[in-house]
């Protein structure tokens, strides 16, 4: 083992001020003296002759206004402070390090003014070559764990705009990677998270640009397992992956003629895994990943003197198979829901043109090119004249992307006429407690031929009436007339009236 050196950086810096003040206070007391053997008593005579002269002001005006002024300022207060420690036992390696950076700056050049503070803190672990004799005795592990923090604060300007930005950023790592002797097989595993959280402002000559936001998310990888040795997972696992991610954000952007303020939350998930089946020659590629967005947005547009109130809430669901066979053959299996719920209200001049309210879901599942889809939309909405509509509908579509089988349902209202349709081949009626596999009663069909009953029984009055360009045929009741193309009755037959 290496000695380790322990440095405490806060006892560094007290005792560096320290040592500044002894020396001034040795100064004014006479204990230490100045160059050239000025006694105390001078001393005081000179600045006291400086500071009431012209001369010193004129000094420290111009000391002010100088680049030298500004040299100093972007001195680093303090530059760098590391430690490193490092451990040598037989093969093994290990090594601990930190970084501390801190700076604060001013920038003036022809074109603007830079004015930056920041902190930057870096930390690394490190362990090599070390021999896993508890877990299996072949087995050799390598890791390397990190974690980094950065403060900033940060404004620049020119002629042209102005940007102020603050923002905490943070990141850890964590890479393992384990190694069998005999076989050389590997195990790679990592891990990551960020978290940043940041204030950003613009202003130019067209508009002005505000943005809070808040983003955090988090990784995970593991590739090429052991198939011998330690018994993690099963040995046909290839690779695995899980991710999320989280952000809030809340933006506000103005210029001459619009603004709008947008709050919005995206949330992430996605998992991934590869398996090889070195028996059947196969492998299966799986990937599932999930998204929501709900955003509120409020927006006034002054060249049309309208405000617009929007919120929105989105969810999707994806998942897909990918499986390939020993000859590289590969069948896809897709499996999608999305949910988009929207509602927004419309002002113009003071007054309100539209409130509108949807809903859809999707729900898609595909095989290669075969297809299964059904898409539900329900919709309320008053627009700018008054109208009032309400609607709803199912489209449901089978078969093959190529030659798709489309049924559906909807209903419609518009507060004058309220509308249902039907897209089927066959439509019957079910008793209570029947399920969709019952016979139920058919009671009529629809073809392009026209419409056909089925098993029909009429009770009460009956008025059906025929015509063409040869004539007519009318049941009524116990009555059957026929015509013909000039409305000339030409039979009649049932209860006969003389």
């Amino acid at each position: 083992m290496s000695n380790i050196q322990v440095v405490n950086l806060a006892d560094n810096i007290n005792a560096a001020v320290l040592k500044i003040n002894q020396n001034f206070d040795g100064i004014v007391t006479g204990d230490i003296p100045l160059s050239g053997g000025v006694d105390t008593g001078e001393t005081n005579n000179i600045i006291n002759n400086y500071l009431d002269s012209s001369v010193f002001n004129n000094f420290m005006e111009t000391f002010l206004d100088s680049n030298y002024f500004l040299t100093v300022i972007n001195e680093d207060y303090l530059q760098q402070f590391t430690i490193n420690t490092n451990v040598n036992d037989s093969d093994i390696q290990a090594n601990a390090s930190a970084i501390f950076a801190l700076e604060s700056r001013i920038d003036n050049t022809d074109s603007g003014i830079l004015v930056l503070s920041q902190a930057l803190i870096q930390t690394q672990a490190s362990l090599d070559s070390m021999v896993l004799g508890g877990i299996d005795s072949d087995l050799l592990a390598s890791a390397i764990a990190s974690a980094n923090t950065s403060i900033i604060s940060r404004i620049e300007a020119n002629s042209d705009q102005l940007v102020s930005f603050a923002g905490i950023i943070d990141s850890v790592e964590n890479d393992l990677l384990l190694i069998n002797s005999d076989t050389n097989e590997r195990i790679d595993i990592n891990t990551t998270a960020i978290s940043a959280l940041t204030s950003r402002i613009d202003v130019n000559s067209d508009g002005l640009s505000v943005v809070l936001e808040s983003v955090d998310s988090l990784g995970l990888t593991l590739d090429q397992f052991i198939q011998d040795g330690i018994n993690i997972t099963p040995e046909m696992i290839d690779s695995a992956m899980a991710g999320a991610g989280d952000t809030l954000t809340i933006r506000m952007n103005a210029d001459s003629d619009k603004l709008v303020i947008e709050a919005a939350k995206i949330v992430t998930l996605q998992t991934g895994l590869a398996v090889v089946d070195s028996d059947l020659n196969t492998r299966v590629d799986a990937l599932s990943d999930a998204q929501s967005e709900l955003v509120s947005r409020t927006e006034f547009d002054s060249s049309e003197n309208r405000v617009t109130a929007l919120a929105s809430d989105i969810t999707t669901l994806n998942n897909n198979v990918f499986v390939t066979d020993e000859n590289g053959n590969v069948t896809t299996a897709v499996a999608e829901a999305t949910s988009a719920l929207e509602s927004q209200i419309t002002t113009v001049d003071g007054r309100i043109t539209s409130v509108t309210n949807q809903m859809q879901t999707d729900l898609v599942a595909k095989i290669d090119s075969d297809i299964s889809q059904a898409t539900e939309t329900l919709t309320a909405l008053i627009d700018s004249a008054g109208n009032t509509t309400a609607t709803w509908g199912i489209d449901l579509v089978a078969g093959t992307e190529s030659n798709p089988k489309v049924a559906g349902i909807k209903f419609g209202n518009n507060g004058t006429s309220a509308d249902f349709e039907i897209t089927a081949d066959t439509f019957k009626i079910l008793p209570t407690g029947a399920d969709s596999t019952s016979a139920g009663v058919a009671p009529f069909s629809v073809t392009s031929e026209g419409v056909e009953l089925s098993d029909a029984k009429v009770t009460g009055e009956i008025d059906v009436t025929t015509s063409d360009a040869d004539g007519s045929m009318n049941i009524k009741g116990n009555l059957i007339t026929i015509k013909d193309a000039n409305d000339t009755t030409r039979v009649k037959l049932g209860k006969l009236t003389l």
